[in-house]
């Protein structure tokens, strides 16, 4: 399924980073939807659902999947080169990146 998804998300996105107004509303619309719905354990699909969003106006953003071995943890988030979109660059500084999709 993953490998699925970054094929459409390719195939949809451009070259461009997400810093237009459109995009920017896309990432605050994702991020107060967490308001309505908790974000715990829900990481990959939100990270997916904007990732994909994003592309459909041909911006290009990376879903990263990371964890932490001490006490084995996951986490996933979306970011466009070095900027993360729906998450704080202190919590995903607390992960080593192990795939990006």
């Amino acid at each position: 399924m993953l490998h699925d998804w970054s094929g459409i998300a390719a195939a949809r996105s451009g070259a461009s980073s997400p810093d237009t107004v459109r995009a920017r509303r896309t990432i605050r619309a994702h991020q107060l939807a967490r308001l309505l719905r908790t974000a715990a354990d829900r990481c990959l699909p939100r990270s997916l659902a904007l990732a994909l969003c994003l592309a459909r106006h041909q911006h290009r953003a990376q879903v990263v999947l990371g964890i932490k071995l001490a006490r084995f943890v996951a986490h996933c988030w979306a970011q466009c080169r070095d900027a993360v979109l729906n998450d704080e660059l202190e919590e995903v500084r607390r992960y080593t990146p192990i795939l990006v999709l």
